[in-house]
């Protein structure tokens, strides 16, 4: 990774919550993440990429209840590697 080049976002979700889906409770979160990417210059893949794999998530673990950590890096990189482009 990109030395100290990151993002992330922290939500606490629940799988089959009355009146809000996880696309509808990740919104907010993705919205606020995808504002920081362009500020800072990284790609940030489409939101249905991100709650996909927040649901796959979610069922491998068994879990209704969960706090989810979304987290976005620069790529691989050295230490101290700065992108110019």
């Amino acid at each position: 990774f990109l030395y100290g080049e990151s993002l992330f976002e922290t939500c606490r979700l629940s799988l089959g919550a009355r009146g809000c889906s996880i696309e509808e409770r990740l919104a907010a979160h993705l919205s606020r993440m995808r504002a920081a990417c362009d500020r800072v210059g990284l790609v940030m893949p489409p939101d249905e990429v991100w709650t996909g794999d927040v649901r796959i998530a979610l069922r491998s673990l068994g879990a209704d209840r969960v706090v989810v950590r979304i987290m976005l890096t620069g790529g691989v990189g050295t230490c101290g590697d700065m992108r110019s482009n």
